[in-house]
């Protein structure tokens, strides 16, 4: 950011002579600037007024003489969260260490790791994902209509149908990130830091909410059918297994059984539309 915001230094209009990094206000500017940049770096925000001469929206000041110096109150903050400036960095680490690595940055930073997440409203991503959705709906609409798949999820236990969705969705939300290369840094780099970790864990857990959101909405759009849509004569006919009658309970762990399939066919086979809307979404605001 440093060496891309220099060019600003440098830069003039037509009827004045062009600046040098060279001279004594360039220098004392770019001074400036660092300041600001780590100012941001440790948690100070903007200031629109007040007393602030180094946090203020920055701009190029042709006569100056010093280099500013934080206020009183900024100080105080500096002093007090120093400490917790994002220096760790993780080498060549293996699956383990990476793993421990991203789990402790996440503890140590838990403010960055939240407030993502409440922003972003990462359950509602299926909506802005038309192929993973489709993929996950297309064939959740097929088995419903099936008689063997009555007789799947009519047959199965509660704990079952519960386990298999957990697992269901940790594998979707796993193979998304895994094969759409969802992880900062590429493959190619071999250094992890403390503030990528952070995003890291972002990324994952914004998927992982996602494909619990895609089980929503096929798990509701399964019950809508079973209950609207099914007559209930048609229904007691259709298992074959010993049942003389089904319950509501039945009803919905065959929905979570369907929904389960959708949610895995949907990652295998729908993935997501494009990588960098992925890690806006995830990092940044949420945008249908």
């Amino acid at each position: 950011m440093m060496v891309i915001s220099t060019r600003q230094f440098i830069t003039t209009t037509r009827r004045k002579d062009s600046r040098e990094l060279h001279h004594p206000e360039v220098k004392l500017n770019i001074a400036t600037l660092f300041l600001h940049l780590c100012g941001h770096i440790l948690g100070l925000p903007h200031r629109v007024s007040g007393d602030s001469r180094v946090m203020r929206t920055f701009q190029y000041v042709e006569k100056i003489s010093e280099i500013p110096i934080f206020n009183a109150s900024e100080r105080q903050y500096l002093k007090k969260y120093s400490g917790k400036m994002p220096d760790r960095e993780l080498r060549n680490g293996n699956v383990l260490e990476t793993f421990i690595f991203h789990l402790l940055m996440t503890l140590r930073h838990p403010g960055k790791f939240f407030k993502p997440l409440i922003r972003n409203w990462a359950i509602l991503l299926p909506f802005s994902l038309p192929n993973l959705a489709t993929a996950a709906v297309a064939p959740a609409l097929i088995l419903v209509f099936t008689a063997e798949i009555w007789d799947v999820g009519l047959g199965l236990t509660n704990g079952t149908a519960a386990f298999f969705a957990v697992i269901s969705i940790m594998f979707a939300s796993f193979y998304l990130v895994r094969v759409q290369n969802l992880f900062l840094p590429m493959k190619e780099k071999r250094s992890l830091t403390e503030h990528l970790a952070v995003a890291n864990t972002v990324i994952y857990t914004s998927i992982f909410l996602a494909c619990i959101g895609l089980f929503i909405m096929v798990g509701g759009l399964m019950m809508i059918i079973e209950v609207y849509v099914f007559p209930t004569d048609l229904i007691t006919t259709w298992p074959t297994l010993n049942k003389p009658d089904v319950t509501l309970i039945d009803k919905i762990r065959l929905a979570v059984f369907i929904s389960t399939v959708g949610v895995t066919t949907g990652a295998l086979a729908g993935g997501l539309e494009n990588r960098t809307l992925i890690q806006e979404l995830a990092l940044f605001k949420y945008r249908t």
